[in-house]
């Protein structure tokens, strides 16, 4: 098959492309410097994969309309595309708002210079070829991707940034009253400010945010791991560790780098935990 393909409006002549389906809402005023969009309608691209995950394939692409044309883009679609599509849809798109949400709500208190920011997705659509109809996901391009934090306490131990992205999952829970918990950090860092995508939210209601989101015994586990450092607060909220006094914070998974997911939770439901990749 050709692994040349476009994602772009209709009204140009690609045999192969995919468009944006909508125009994002405008983001509140604070939240752009905070939210890293497509900024864009189209971007070429291919449907043979240079990655994969568990659930999605990935390719790369290239603008080719809006304000980050030339620049290049990512471009996800599910494995399965099937009757749950929209589902997976909906449950990224909430994590990723979700995490806007938190990482503005760390940049406003100024704990360190710099800003971190997310990419934000959104669903796209192939005009042609094969995959015609197909909805996929698209975001700008992250070079040098790398993992802080998993969602099950474990840690990068040679970067120089572990240490605040593990600030920034603590800070979630206490900005979040206990609700929720920003983990599985990924991403680079371009022009000084660290750049994230595809995080994990966990919650007190396992599975909310997906099958990654493991609840509060993943929240448990994550506490059980987490040493503060001194981008931490000591007024910030947390579950108290295994040992101390009222301890809550037990493990219930082992520290992998990789993703664990709750296999029952990817459409609801409680399940076994196990490790895999995700995108």
């Amino acid at each position: 098959p050709n692994s040349s393909n476009s994602v772009n409006a209709m009204t140009e002549p690609h045999p192969r492309g995919v468009k944006r389906l909508r125009s994002p809402s405008p983001e509140p005023g604070a939240r752009r410097q905070t939210a890293r969009t497509n900024d864009a309608t189209s971007s070429n691209g291919s449907t043979v994969p240079f990655a994969e995950g568990t659930f999605k394939w990935v390719s790369m692409g290239t603008y080719t309309g809006g304000t980050r044309i030339g620049q290049r883009s990512v471009i996800k679609w599910f494995k399965s595309g099937g009757v749950f599509e929209d589902h997976h849809f909906a449950t990224d798109l909430a994590v990723a708002a979700k995490a806007s949400e938190l990482l503005e709500m760390w940049n406003q208190r100024s704990y360190i210079s710099q800003t971190v920011r997310i990419n934000i997705p959104e669903v796209w659509m192939w005009l042609a070829g094969e995959r015609v109809g197909q909805k996929v996901m698209c975001e700008p391009f992250i070079p040098g991707w790398q993992k802080f934090n998993s969602n099950t306490g474990w840690t990068c131990p040679d970067s120089q940034w572990a240490a605040v992205m593990q600030a920034v999952s603590h800070f979630s829970y206490h900005a979040s009253v206990g609700e929720c918990l920003l983990c599985d950090v990924q991403g680079s860092v371009l022009d000084g400010d660290p750049i994230l995508t595809d995080p994990v939210i966990m919650s007190r209601t396992k599975g909310r945010y997906g099958p990654t989101d493991l609840g509060l015994n993943g929240i448990s586990s994550f506490f059980h791991q987490h040493k503060c450092s001194s981008y931490c607060k000591p007024e910030w909220r947390k579950l108290p560790a295994a040992g101390a006094v009222g301890a809550l914070a037990v493990p219930f998974h082992a520290p992998c780098k990789g993703t664990s997911m709750e296999a029952s939770a990817m459409f609801g439901g409680g399940g076994a935990a196990s490790s895999a990749l995700l995108w």
